[in-house]
């Protein structure tokens, strides 16, 4: 019966990410010593920081022994914007990844998921603005304000509000 291989992600001290495949807990940290030294990773930091995941980033990339690291394209840019690039370390070299179909999918996906957020949003706080127009027009008239008036103030239960018409 074939090992099964186990997969981990978490952050490396250098604050890069970092995914490893391996048969073990002890094997992950032996992969990790022999071909990425530098990254420091220890069984307790495996077991209590790294989750026992793929991740997203690594939707198209083929489960293999080994570990790979993410890393932003142009080490110039900002942290947050810049583009992020997965490479496999062996010996301690970098060498890219290509990613599969999968990734491209899970990026239109993402996009997709992205914009309809973005659009119930927008609905929402259309909405929002709605219902506070019919607030106040009912405001308006309840106080016997002129319904021309670009401001209306009024009490309720103690508390004094003022309304002004923007633009």
């Amino acid at each position: 019966m074939a090992k099964e291989l186990k997969l981990w992600n978490g952050r490396i001290y250098n604050h890069e990410h970092g995914y490893i495949a391996a048969y073990s807990v002890a094997d992950a940290v032996r992969v990790a010593e022999a071909e990425y030294p530098d990254a420091l990773i220890t069984r307790s930091e495996i077991n209590m920081y790294w989750s026992g995941a793929w991740g997203n980033q690594m939707i198209g990339i083929t489960p293999e022994r080994g570990i790979w690291v993410e890393k932003k394209r142009d080490t110039s840019s900002n942290a947050l914007t810049a583009e992020r690039v997965i490479v496999r370390i062996q010996n301690g070299k970098e060498y890219p990844v290509e990613r599969g179909p999968e990734w491209e999918e899970f990026q239109r996906q993402q996009q997709s998921e992205r914009e309809q957020y973005k659009a119930q949003q927008q609905a929402a706080h259309q909405e929002r603005c709605a219902r506070m127009v019919e607030l106040v027009n009912v405001l308006n008239l309840k106080c016997g304000h002129d319904p021309t008036s670009d401001f209306i103030s009024f009490e309720y239960h103690g508390h004094k509000f003022e309304v002004r018409e923007i633009g």
